[in-house]
């Protein structure tokens, strides 16, 4: 019989599988994805977005690695690439951009000069909603993501 740590596992495997795999491969074609990840307090939005800091690794860092491992290999096949990440976690009215320190969106983090801007969220005709003025994080995000 498995024991608590296999059965988490083979959950966080099945949630990279079902939503995180398939979020990877829309990037690598040039797409645009999100992972959005809510529910109450306690059940278990961190563990499933992070692990539990162990090998059970949870969604982002798998997606990171997988995504930093196929823009490599592209690279050394003569292909260029860009990537931009956004995250944010929204907890009641208050948005916080988490690549800013926990910086609220519209606010500044410490190294940065202050901003007026606030998040818009938009509904365009085409039906899918956006938000802007939250940081695109590169370089430096890169490098922290390889760590996770």
């Amino acid at each position: 019989m498995p024991n608590c740590t296999e059965e988490a596992a083979a959950d966080l495997r099945a949630v990279h599988a079902s939503v995180g795999a398939p979020a990877v491969a829309a990037v690598l074609n040039g797409l645009n994805a999100c992972v959005l990840c809510y529910g109450q307090t306690g059940s278990g939005k961190t563990h499933t977005m992070f692990g539990d800091g162990g090998p059970n690794l949870g969604l982002v860092p798998r997606c990171c690695h997988e995504l930093l491992d196929a823009i490599g290999h592209r690279r050394l096949l003569g292909f260029s690439a860009r990537l931009s990440v956004a995250y944010v976690e929204i907890y009641g009215a208050e948005v916080t951009d988490l690549l800013r320190g926990g910086a609220s969106i519209g606010s500044s983090a410490p190294d940065q000069a202050p901003t007026s801007e606030r998040l818009e969220l938009a509904a365009p005709p085409h039906g899918r909603p956006h938000g802007r003025a939250c940081h695109r994080g590169s370089g430096r995000t890169r490098r922290r993501a390889r760590r996770a």
